[in-house]
């Protein structure tokens, strides 16, 4: 393995980490943030597809998995305009919140921007087909590669795509930014949390990405155009004219402008991967919910480590009663509520203010145990679960001495 696809195979295992790990609390909220969660999406499969092919091809060009080739390159045909068209829902969602306060119809923008981010790359799949030459090629560490067929009709159908998404991009950005400046008084009083926390964040994130799709866009057409001939179409039957045929390319033998094409194309979704989480995997909300996690892997290591403990008497008894406590009542609400493994408040109302949560004690039974911990006589006795005690009778008597020593009869 050379030490180039040794980086990127690196790379792009940790781009597709990094793509996923802030993907389920966008899902949440995926009715305000749909083109941040496909642009993940898109990201994650890109990383994906490249991670395997060059752990795959490294150093061969056999043709090791044909299907695996005829569905892997249907993703990157739908990368390659399904991440623009991301950055293009992305700043137009930004001009809808900026020209106007008024709510728009969830499901109208919904639905549009579902046939922007999915629609399109699916469309763009279909005409990749309609302009390629041969099935696919293989190319050293490289993998499955695309075999479009250098016709006028691949311009319209396939290479210009990206260029003319990445166009109306800027243009929206351009206007998005003018009306924020004509407008910056009444946005300042906008009572939107999504608006306050995320607003320049989405826009700094779509504007690198249409910032570099213009240029790398507009290099590919002209060096495709410039280093290799413009064959005519004539006809479907002559474009398609041995399609199952598979071509096989060392690495070595790439003209230096296909070689660099290749490589671009290629860490596109790396690079937007460790991006994306730089603006996204540090944020506030991101911070929040580690912190919500870290608490729930706490508490599950808890929870295992008391329920195979079996010693609870001795000197130890009242720490363990607290954190018996503590167990059970959470355990009862959970199953009321239902599991909810990414909370660490055991609260059974589920309209609670977060902040009323916080500083909420964990159940009336702490409060108890902690207001007759100076008492000379215990007054409530909490309820813990019989297998974590094994209490054979249930009633206990009590005798206190002088001293404040408890016997227990």
């Amino acid at each position: 393995m050379t030490a180039s696809n040794t980086a990127f195979t690196v790379c792009s295992g940790i781009g597709f980490i990094l793509s996923i790990i802030p993907l389920w609390w966008h899902i949440h909220s995926w009715k305000v943030l749909l083109g941040t969660s496909m642009c993940m999406i898109w990201t994650a499969l890109a990383c994906l597809v490249f991670f395997v092919d060059s752990i795959v091809w490294n150093g061969n060009v056999i043709n090791w998995a044909p299907v695996w080739c005829d569905i892997v390159l249907r993703i990157q045909v739908g990368f390659g305009v399904g991440l623009p068209a991301c950055a293009l829902c992305i700043i137009r969602r930004m001009y809808r919140i900026t020209v106007t306060t008024t709510p728009h119809g969830i499901r109208r923008e919904t639905i549009t921007e579902l046939l922007i981010t999915v629609g399109i790359p699916l469309l763009e799949m279909v005409m990749q087909y309609v302009a390629a030459g041969h099935r696919f090629d293989i190319i050293e560490d490289y993998g499955c590669a695309l075999a479009t067929y250098n016709t006028p009709l691949a311009y319209v159908l396939v290479l210009s795509w990206p260029l003319i998404i990445g166009i109306i991009s800027a243009c929206y950005g351009a206007l998005t930014i003018r009306a924020f400046f004509q407008r910056r008084k009444q946005l300042r009083d906008l009572d939107a949390d999504f608006t306050r926390r995320n607003y320049w964040r989405l826009i700094a994130l779509a504007s690198i990405d249409y910032i570099f799709t213009i240029p790398i866009a507009s290099w590919t057409l002209s060096s495709v155009s410039s280093n290799s001939r413009v064959h005519p179409w004539i006809s479907w039957d002559d474009t398609h004219w041995g399609y199952s045929h598979v071509m096989q390319y060392p690495r070595d033998l790439l003209p230096p402008y296909q070689a660099l094409s290749l490589e671009l194309y290629r860490w596109t979704p790396v690079f937007c991967a460790f991006s994306f989480f730089a603006f996204f995997g540090f944020a506030e909300e991101a911070r929040k919910n580690y912190r919500l996690l870290a608490s729930t892997l706490a508490k599950l290591i808890g929870y295992t480590a008391f329920t195979e403990g079996a010693a609870t008497t001795g000197p130890g008894v009242d720490m363990s009663l607290q954190f018996a406590s503590r167990t059970f009542a959470t355990q009862q609400t959970e199953s009321i509520m239902g599991p909810d493994v990414f909370s660490d408040k055991p609260s059974i109302s589920s309209a609670a203010d977060e902040r009323d949560l916080n500083l909420r004690p964990h159940s009336a039974m702490e409060q108890q145990i902690s207001s007759s911990s100076s008492s000379p006589r215990i007054e409530v006795v909490p309820r813990v679960p019989e297998p974590a005690l094994e209490m054979p009778d249930p009633v206990v008597t009590e005798a206190v001495h002088s001293d404040g020593a408890v016997d227990q009869v």
